[in-house]
């Protein structure tokens, strides 16, 4: 679709939703609400600070002296501080950081701001002031905000995030940035807009009060008799912000609500321009951008232990991109992920009108944007076809993710093939056979008893018979069951707040959620019972058709894991109460020396002994072997004799190295558990395929 003038769209297009105006007259009758409110107070301090002037003048006249003075200075400057508070918003700007960001011009960019300023011709908004990039999978307009820019108009800047360029074509990242221009676009939007800007300062009158705090404990430091007025002062405060805050939350409820109207009504704006098919697209690809993007970065800290770092992070990036799609059977498309909105077997069966929730979910957004049948054509080109010089900008990005290493830290430079290698082996190490078709992904195996399972009576059917397709998304099932349940929980506990809920597409009262919980938690318990009975089924299957030395050595690998998770149990319990009883020296609280002596005493006859074992267990089960530093750290912990105090003052070595065996370990016991259960997997999926293997010889 070509571009347009904003003001040539259909009048379908250009017009806001009913629903958009519902949300911005509830936002602006909120806003007026808040006001009112305000107005109210600032007639209440206007008082105080009359009534305080009045009293600290006549306590001066009435016997000068130099307390008189102070006292009706203090007055005077209390009343003076709570008027201060109500008004210091207005001169107050918000500025966000872009310290992270590079700018650039047409100059540098040529074809990028062409494209960009083209975008914002069409859609009927200014030209952005500057235009930044940043090293995340992020795009936005943003501006630097205060109580005038309600007033007098604000240009806004640009910013686009080279993780989100690396997983976009050319037609996905016009669609992305016309929705951020979309915002700004109609006249309509500017209600969203105004009610925007007043919630940023009602969140920084109420939030942001460094500087005032500051403030008035330098009036405290000056004498006995200002701190008293301080802390009247404080104590005013205090009450002005609980009443603020209330009218804070229904203002913020009603913004929310008309952010989720804003973000469609972009959206239909963008797809007027590039396409509703370029929408829905980006929508999908940023989602798995920023997957691909966590585990970049998780690979990249895996390399800084041995001190390495990466050359090119959105080369890497990009690997990442390709990797996960093909672990995941996902096409590609000139090197871009082809992906579906596709629907999970099993979703959550409870929903809720949040109003704290800005943006719609992608399904919601999609629903909206198909009644149009705006699709456009797609130049399937990658996004980064826009950019001049782009390898060079790729690698100066890089080096913002390593701004506060110094060159003498880092050791050595991996290029791309070193990364790839990295990542392979995480994939190797981290994936269980797809065989099993996620079915033991990403949960713990209910214990079962391998012995009495071996010996029950099997009937021998086709794998596929054991695990279903129905059987393989159980334990989704039993997930969602659990989130909605939570749900339900947080309604009744209202931690939740929320008039209504919807189940199974039908909407309850509040007072429905414990019927509604009583259901679920029985199916739940259902479920679970199931999804215990397959796991032990599954052990049975494989137990039964391999070779009986195979057999053997399988129920032995599932006994000796689950006795692995029951010490593994123990060591968490033991970790954690360590960490209950260490809590307030870590945490900087004064202590008495009596009540460190008995937490000394509990440390080293209750809680050591039983610690030092289990850690000599998993020593010798060969979990500490990854960490060469930890397992000498523990080495030296289980030969050692520890005080941790002794007269005025801790040992301060000895108690860190207990603090990082204790977090330390767990993470290393937890891998060791699941390489344990990986082998156990590989093993049934090696039976599975020799038995196979041996039927078709026959």
């Amino acid at each position: 679709m070509s571009a347009t003038s904003a003001n040539a769209l259909p009048q379908a297009i250009s017009a806001v939703s009913p629903e958009f105006k519902k949300a911005a007259t509830r936002s602006v009758i909120a806003i007026i609400g808040f006001i009112v409110v305000y107005f109210s107070l600032i007639a209440l301090a206007l008082g105080i600070v009359a009534l305080s002037c009045w009293g600290g003048l006549s306590i001066i006249m009435l016997r000068p002296s130099f307390y008189t003075l102070l006292i009706g200075a203090g007055l005077m400057g209390a009343g003076v501080m709570i008027f201060i508070f109500l008004i210091k918003f207005l001169f107050a700007t918000n500025k966000e950081d872009d310290s992270d960001s590079v700018e650039i011009t047409a100059a540098d960019q040529p074809e990028l701001v062409q494209a960009i300023y083209e975008l914002a011709e069409a859609i009927g908004t200014p030209k952005p002031k500057k235009i930044f990039l940043s090293p995340d999978v992020n795009a936005c307009v943003f501006y630097n905000s205060s109580f005038w820019s309600m007033f007098f108009p604000v240009r806004k800047n640009l910013k686009i995030g080279l993780g989100l360029v690396n997983a976009l074509n050319v037609s996905e990242l016009k669609a992305v940035i016309a929705h951020e221009f979309g915002h700004f676009s109609q006249r309509s939007m500017k209600v969203g807009s105004w009610v925007y800007s007043v919630n940023k300062i009602i969140y920084n009158m109420l939030f942001n009060n460094t500087g005032y705090a500051n403030s008035l404990q330098s009036m405290a430091n000056v004498h006995g008799i200002f701190s008293f007025f301080a802390m009247i002062t404080a104590r005013v405060v205090q009450g002005i912000q609980w009443v603020l805050h209330q009218v804070f939350r229904m203002v913020n409820k009603t913004y929310m609500s008309l952010s989720r109207q804003m973000e469609f009504h972009a959206d239909l704006i963008a797809a007027s321009v590039c396409g509703s098919n370029n929408i829905i697209n980006s929508l999908l690809r940023i989602e798995y951008a920023q997957l691909c993007f966590n585990s970049t970065m998780e690979m990249c800290n895996k390399a800084w232990k041995d001190k390495a770092v990466v050359n090119n992070f959105y080369n890497d990036h990009g690997i990442m991109l390709k990797k996960i799609a093909q672990l995941n059977n996902i096409s590609l498309v000139d090197g871009l992920p082809v992906l579906e909105d596709r629907k999970a077997v099993h979703t959550n069966r409870i929903n809720y009108k949040d109003q704290w929730a800005s943006h719609p979910t992608t399904p919601e957004r999609k629903a909206y944007l198909d009644q149009f049948e705006l699709a456009s054509e797609v130049n399937t080109a990658s996004a980064w076809s826009l950019f001049t010089n782009a390898e060079e900008l790729k690698a100066t990005m890089t080096q913002h993710f390593y701004n506060a290493i110094s060159k003498e830290e880092i050791k050595s430079e991996l290029d791309e093939k070193e990364f790839e290698q990295i990542a392979e082996k995480h994939f190797k190490d981290n994936s269980l056979p797809g065989l099993f078709k996620e079915f033991y992904n990403d949960r713990q195996v209910a214990t079962f008893d391998a012995e009495a399972v071996a010996l029950q009576p099997f009937t021998l059917v086709s794998f596929d018979q054991v695990l279903s397709e129905d059987a393989a998304v159980l334990p989704r099932k039993v997930q969602m069951l659990q989130q909605d349940i939570a749900v339900l929980k947080g309604i009744i506990n209202k931690e939740i707040q929320t008039d209504s809920f919807d189940f199974d597409g039908q909407k309850y009262p509040r007072k429905k959620a414990a019927e509604i919980l009583a259901i679920l938690e029985s199916e739940l318990e259902k479920d679970e019972k199931e999804l215990q009975q397959l796991d032990a089924t599954l052990f049975r299957y494989f137990y039964a058709i391999a070779p009986f030395t195979e057999a053997e050595a399988l129920k032995v690998s599932w006994k000796d894991y689950f006795s692995n998770m029951n010490r593994g149990d123990q060591f968490l319990n033991n970790a954690n109460r360590i960490v209950q009883l260490l809590a307030p020296v870590f945490q900087g609280q004064q202590l008495q020396i009596e009540h460190i002596n008995a937490m000394s005493q509990d440390l080293k006859q209750n809680q050591e002994p039983g610690f030092k074992k289990e850690l000599q267990y998993w020593h010798n089960q060969g979990a500490f072997n990854d960490d060469a530093a930890l397992k000498e750290t523990l080495e030296k912990f289980i030969a050692s004799d520890y005080q941790y105090f002794s007269g005025n003052s801790f040992f301060d070595t000895e108690l860190i190295a207990l603090n990082h065996l204790v977090h330390g370990g767990w993470e290393l016991i937890n891998s060791c558990l699941f390489k344990q259960f990986k082998s156990i997997t590989e093993t049934q999926a090696a039976i599975y395929t020799n038995k196979m293997a041996a039927e078709l010889i026959r």
